[in-house]
């Protein structure tokens, strides 16, 4: 039988049945029709506790007669009871003796081929180059050793006092600060909080980290809003039909209304001569879905830069003209976040692009 996805529960207030998630534990929030603040009652197997089971009842063993642990041969009784001792077969010890040295033999040919393929030593058998101390250390650092440097940097930006500290764990430093207090002020912070410690690190490909770049990402499902985890429970007419429901129902009752979205952020680093440093643009036009704001919200002469992947697209709604080619530019933590772009063929940019 499967398990409920809800549960009900009346408020103390005002007797209104108020709908919750089945595994919601005991949480304080208004109640939607009067507005009190109620808390949740804990599931029922939380509020009952199981009866202690008794421990399963351990079997006995009855001790049962061995044979003389000193006897080689297995004795078992005859048809007419006599003891039959089986004898031992003398070709058994030889056979598997010949094939352990049969497989010997082929690991060492393998391994000898594998050498004089590779050609790297006189003999044929191949070896690992010798690295030096700062290379062996240079290559522990691009695998782990950065993950611990690039945390700090990302705390330190994350819990800077003031906008002009922040700017200088970024790359671009101080030129950072205008756009960075604009973009600040327009977003919740609690609503967009990314704790460093739920960053997870990413291995990127041995070209990236040998040139200083490193990714971390923050990714946080759909989930609900904990502002909004009571919901009023629809009455039996509207649940089978009879009456439409009210406004209050339409807006409150409805699970999609409360469920916050996918928030992806990508922090990416780069090793300079002053140390590790954020890339700030990648990390905020992540966070706040930047790119989708301007795609969906045009502002006539509004101009802004961003990052992302491209790749040239096909041209559905015919609005290309003759001699020019579709891209489509994708952001790269939301790839629902994209928007087209028609470029000349004979333009710069449309030459640059022509290898794509």
């Amino acid at each position: 039988m499967p398990e409920p996805t809800t549960r009900t529960f009346a408020c103390p207030h005002c007797s209104t049945g108020i709908e919750i998630p089945y595994e919601l534990p005991p949480t304080k929030a208004p109640c939607p029709s009067c507005g009190q603040l109620v808390t949740s009652p804990a599931r029922p197997a939380e509020n009952a506790p199981d009866a202690p089971k008794e421990p399963d009842p351990i079997p006995k063993l009855e001790a049962e007669s061995s044979p003389d642990p000193a006897a080689d041969a297995l004795v078992v009784e005859g048809i007419e009871g006599e003891e039959i001792t089986p004898k031992k077969a003398p070709w058994l010890g030889v056979a598997v003796g010949v094939a352990l040295a049969i497989a010997v033999l082929v690991i060492l040919t393998m391994t000898l081929s594998r050498g004089n393929r590779s050609g790297s030593g006189d003999n044929g058998v191949a070896f690992q180059p010798v690295l030096s101390a700062e290379e062996r250390e240079a290559r522990a650092y691009q695998t782990t050793g950065w993950i611990v440097d690039c945390q700090q940097v990302l705390e330190n930006f994350l819990n800077a006092k003031s906008i002009s500290e922040a700017v200088s764990y970024t790359l671009r430093g101080a030129a950072n600060e205008a756009e960075m207090a604009s973009v600040g002020s327009e977003f919740d912070k609690n609503l967009y909080r990314t704790p460093v410690s739920l960053f997870a690190p990413v291995q990127l490909k041995k070209e990236d980290t040998e040139r200083g770049i490193y990714l971390m990402t923050y990714d946080r499902p759909s989930q609900y809003s904990t502002d909004y985890f009571f919901r009023p429970v629809p009455p039996l007419r509207v649940q089978y039909l009879i009456d439409k429901p009210d406004v209050l129902l339409v807006t409150e009752a409805l699970t999609e209304n409360f469920i916050d979205d996918r928030l992806l952020t990508m922090a990416l680093f780069k090793k300079t001569s002053e140390g590790i440093k954020l890339d700030w643009q990648i990390y905020a036009q992540t966070k706040y879905s930047l790119l989708q704001r301007f795609s969906q919200n045009p502002e006539p002469g509004q101009r802004e830069i961003f990052r992302g992947f491209l790749q040239q697209d096909v041209d559905f709604d015919g609005n290309a003209p003759s001699g020019s080619s579709v891209f489509r530019f994708t952001d790269a933590a939301n790839v629902s976040d994209y928007v087209k772009i028609i470029v000349a063929d004979d333009s710069d940019v449309g030459r640059a692009l022509e290898g794509l």
